[in-house]
């Protein structure tokens, strides 16, 4: 993209400043360098948002300093487990629209207590309830834009969407999509998504016009490499190291 770099980087921090949502296409071994990569490193403060779907290792397990900084949102897609904060199940006329309505709001995060009664934990038994799934993330936002982030300061990884395109039909995801994403860019938050690489081209069609910016993750035998695509603008970069700033 020669002669686009300051072009790319100009519209890329405008998406930061005012929200941004990405598709982060990759295969699984790459996943976790893009993941740390695009949640931003702590020289700044930042408030992560983790949405985990059909597994339990989310980083919740590890001991965090400040849940007022920390949230996590697990469907596990197992039945035997219930939410903390029970949701309940959508009817069949209840639409993914709807998704937002408020939750009630603890008060601001206090010490971390065990992890089913913690501020910062929640989570659904299955992977269809797409409204339970977007009621919790608007709930974590909500609990953080008390402190009146900055731009970007609220950083969200949803890993990943495969689990969903295997379980609910793909109206369904598309309209969930479309609430979260708009949502995420109201409170001027960075999220992303994984995908893997491998999806069906029609579920990778069908949802990349959703995101501002679509980000394929590659190896090679130098290393991880990152491509990105600017959606509105038309932009798109070379392969490039997955460490280039």
């Amino acid at each position: 993209m020669e002669g686009d770099v300051a072009a790319f980087s100009t519209e890329l921090e405008n998406l930061k400043q005012s929200g941004v949502s990405l598709l982060v296409l990759s295969d699984p071994g790459s996943s976790p360098v893009i993941c740390d990569h695009l949640l931003g490193d702590d020289s700044e403060v930042r408030r992560r948002l983790f949405v985990s779907a059909g597994r339990g290792d989310t980083p919740g397990e590890r001991p965090v300093p400040d849940p007022s900084r920390l949230g996590v949102v697990e469907a596990t897609g197992d039945p035997t487990r219930s939410s903390s904060e029970p949701v309940a199940r959508p009817t069949p006329n209840e639409r993914v629209l709807d998704a937002t309505a408020d939750l009630p709001i603890p008060d601001r995060a206090g010490p971390i207590g065990p992890r089913e009664s913690a501020v910062w934990y929640s989570r659904l038994a299955t992977l269809d309830d797409l409204p339970g799934v977007a009621r919790h993330v608007h709930r974590h936002l909500r609990r953080f834009e008390a402190y009146d982030p900055d731009p970007s300061e609220i950083r969200v990884c949803f890993d990943s969407l495969d689990p969903f395109v295997d379980t609910v039909d793909q109206r369904d995801l598309f309209r969930f999509l479309h609430v979260l994403t708009n949502r995420l860019r109201a409170a001027e938050a960075m999220a992303h998504f994984h995908l893997s690489g491998a999806a069906d081209a029609v579920t990778i069609r069908t949802v990349r016009p959703l995101f501002d910016a679509t980000v394929e993750v590659r190896t090679t035998v130098d290393g991880p490499q990152q491509r990105w695509t600017l959606r509105d603008a038309g932009l798109q970069t070379d392969w490039l190291p997955l460490d280039h700033d």
